[in-house]
């Protein structure tokens, strides 16, 4: 599930605004600096929405197509 800033926690928030940014030669292209001891998290995010039995009524509703809820290479997305 992908959380829009708005969703987000206002720690996430600070820590992502202390990330540094390096500008290409596109004005339209920036890359973030990652810590690669951070990427558990990713990792374990995604492992969750993958094996979560309390999602499982969130893939049920996935199902339907009149629903918000997706599920997309089998993680399971919120289309607001």
């Amino acid at each position: 599930m992908l959380l829009r800033p708005k969703h987000l926690d206002l720690w996430i928030l600070e820590e992502q605004s202390k990330l540094t940014t390096v500008n290409l030669d596109s004005p339209n292209t920036t890359i973030y600096a990652i810590d690669p001891s951070k990427l558990n998290l990713i990792d374990e995010l995604l492992r969750t929405n993958w094996t979560a039995s309390s999602l499982e009524e969130y893939y049920k509703m996935a199902k339907n197509i009149d629903s918000k809820w997706i599920l997309e290479k089998g993680l399971l997305k919120y289309q607001d």
